[in-house]
């Protein structure tokens, strides 16, 4: 029995019995816990950069032995998880190489299954493939918001009482 040497992150977590760091896929330590003693000496999540990954360079893996895929603007390899998906691995095959956050969502993944995620974590999305996120004006103040409802809530307080009065005939 050959014992292995330790990685950065169980090097790191023996020095203080630390729960909540974690090393990515590509050896960096991820400090998820703001009273790491560690983690104040050292660059915060936002400050660690990921791989910035271009959604062309992502496409490129979506083969059943090479799986990449995009959720919330972060790139996973989640090749070595197919065996492990409990939905099957045909799910991750039909989104590799692509966007997928919208299907991801619509699954309702469990908080367990979140925290999985980050050992598959290889990157983020390059800026100019992010898709924009704006916020639509509907162009009402808040008057004209308040007028319409009020209006509507008397407009249906009209209509149940016209059909009160035709259900008493």
């Amino acid at each position: 029995y050959k014992k292995q040497p330790l990685s950065k992150t169980q090097r790191h977590k023996k020095s203080h019995s630390c729960q909540y760091c974690c090393e990515s896929r590509t050896g960096q330590i991820i400090f998820l816990s703001p009273f790491c003693a560690s983690s104040r000496n050292s660059p915060t999540n936002n400050e660690m950069s990921l791989k910035e990954y271009t959604l062309a360079e992502v496409s490129k893996h979506n083969l059943p032995t090479d799986v990449w895929m995009v959720i919330h603007d972060k790139v996973y390899d989640v090749t070595k998880f197919l065996h492990e998906h409990p939905g099957g691995e045909e799910v991750l095959i039909e989104y590799a190489g692509k966007e997928a956050t919208t299907e991801f969502d619509d699954v309702g993944h469990s908080s367990d299954a979140k925290e999985q995620m980050k050992q598959y974590l290889i990157g983020e999305l390059a800026e100019a493939d992010r898709k924009k996120k704006t916020k639509v004006d509907s162009g009402l103040t808040l008057d004209k918001r308040l007028a319409l409802i009020a209006g509507s809530a008397a407009a249906i307080g009209v209509g149940l009482a016209m059909i009160f009065k035709a259900n008493k005939k």
